[in-house]
């Protein structure tokens, strides 16, 4: 509000113009002002206007790389551990092809960025100035980014910059978040537009509101998971996006249901929780698919039961659609029900489904639920991958050496857990990765007389 009446004050005080400034300058006030930091990419003529504007931040740091590439990639680890939409700055050609690989990466792992990239002069469009990509179509290099961004700008005309500007950061930042890209003509940077242009991005909301989940629908869920015998939580890369651990965690505790994982879910809850039952799919445990393939019920929890993650949807290996009801939160409504039908699909910020979850649960059933057994899945867990005490610990602790397991957590267990997974690598990669000719030869050959060429050369 404050910002907004000084905005009004000065364009008062000016006659309702304010003074012209240039697109670039413009354009770094405005990064000052939605709190970036820093700006990856690397130097080329078509974006020489920005790196003018941005020496001379002392809010805006340019990071310069030798790759774009490497400024992509940078952005993207940025993005990660910030949760906002990184900037990348990037220039035509084969600036552009470079930065495709980092974009992309971003893409596919749902990464905010915005990406702004130097054109040819708009009066040099169709000519073949140098770099210019133009093979299907004159000013048309920007499709090359197009199948991995949620939306592609060129700048036409540098009024509708600031309108760009703000639909951009939200765009990457709002629902399933992810990279755009701004395509700015090289001459754009050094326009000159009135200042008043702008005024709109001084109170237009950094933040859009994520959606939860309809009450009847987290009512509905809730009751699957509670009443099903042998349900699973199974969480993909959209809780870490959602920032949803802690309330994943409180859910599955309370309910006392297992969590299994997907590729991308790795660290949603530590592998050495007692209800982290491991990863799915290609790379996934034996004692995992165990329970996914006996489950009644599954919720997927910001994925899209994805094929490493699945085993390739073969039936009965990793899950079992034909004695399994699947329920799927997710972000993305186009993600729901990808790949398996589900009896209940719902659009909602993770972090916020999960509380909603967990509330509720407590209103049905207050004192939690515990499941096999009197001790629990969690005891059940800790008893599964129990050593059991050999006789030098009998005699050094007649009551038995068992380990610390308060929480689970303790050292047999973790070794019970390693051994489990060392001996179920070695399963797949026998079964999976040997070929049908090679699976008798175990111990190799021995060609020369029986004792192996190398006996022999050395005899």
């Amino acid at each position: 509000g404050k910002i907004l009446s000084i905005a009004v004050d000065i364009c008062r005080l000016t006659g309702g113009n304010m003074s012209k400034k240039l697109v670039s300058d413009l354009m770094v006030n405005y990064l000052e002002r939605r709190g970036v930091k820093y700006v990856f990419g690397l130097c080329g003529h078509t974006v020489i206007g920005m790196l003018d504007a941005l020496s001379r931040s002392e809010k805006v740091k340019y990071i310069s790389n030798r790759h774009e590439s490497v400024a992509s990639t940078a952005a993207d680890g940025y993005a990660r551990l910030t949760h906002k939409a990184s900037v990348v700055l990037c220039h035509l050609g084969p600036g552009l092809t470079n930065v495709l690989t980092g974009v992309a990466n971003a893409a596919f792992d749902s990464i905010p960025m915005v990406v702004i990239a130097g054109d040819v002069p708009s009066y040099y469009f169709g000519k073949h100035p140098h770099q210019e990509v133009n093979m299907h179509g004159d000013a048309t290099q920007y499709r090359i980014l197009e199948p991995v961004v949620k939306r592609a700008w060129r700048v036409d005309d540098p009024e509708s910059l600031p309108d760009i500007m703000d639909k951009a950061f939200r765009l990457a930042e709002s629902g399933r978040p992810g990279p755009v890209l701004i395509d700015m003509p090289m001459d754009m940077f050094s326009r000159e537009i009135e200042e008043d242009l702008w005024a709109r991005t001084y109170y237009d909301s950094h933040v859009t509101a994520k959606p939860a989940l309809a009450p009847d629908a987290a009512r509905a869920i809730t009751e699957k998971l509670i009443n099903a015998k042998n349900p699973v939580l199974h969480a993909g890369g959209g809780i870490l996006l959602a920032q949803a651990s802690e309330e994943l965690a409180a859910l599955a505790e309370f309910l006392d249901i297992p969590v299994s994982r997907t590729l991308m879910g790795q660290g949603c809850l530590s592998d050495e929780h007692p209800l982290m039952i491991g990863q799915t799919g290609f790379w996934g445990l034996e004692h995992t698919h165990h329970f996914t393939l006996n489950a009644d019920v599954i919720l997927g929890l910001g994925t899209r039961f994805a094929e490493a993650d699945s085993s390739s949807w073969y039936q009965g290996v990793t899950f079992d659609p034909t004695k399994t009801t699947f329920l799927q939160i997710d972000i993305d409504p186009t993600e729901i029900g990808r790949n398996y039908p589900v009896e209940i699909g719902a659009v909602a910020d993770l972090k916020i489904a999960l509380a909603q979850l967990l509330e509720e649960a407590r209103r049905i059933c207050p004192e939690g639920i515990k499941r096999p057994g009197q001790g629990g899945f969690q005891g059940y867990q800790r008893g599964h991958f129990q050593r059991q005490p050999l006789p030098h610990d009998a005699a050094a602790h007649p009551e038995g050496r068992q380990g610390d397991h308060s929480g689970g957590r303790g050292h047999f267990h973790r070794r019970g857990l390693e051994q489990e997974r060392r001996r179920a690598a070695v399963r797949r990669h026998h079964s999976r990765h040997h070929s049908p000719l090679l699976r008798p030869c175990h111990d190799g050959l021995r060609r020369v007389g029986g004792a192996g060429r190398q006996a022999g050369g050395a005899g």
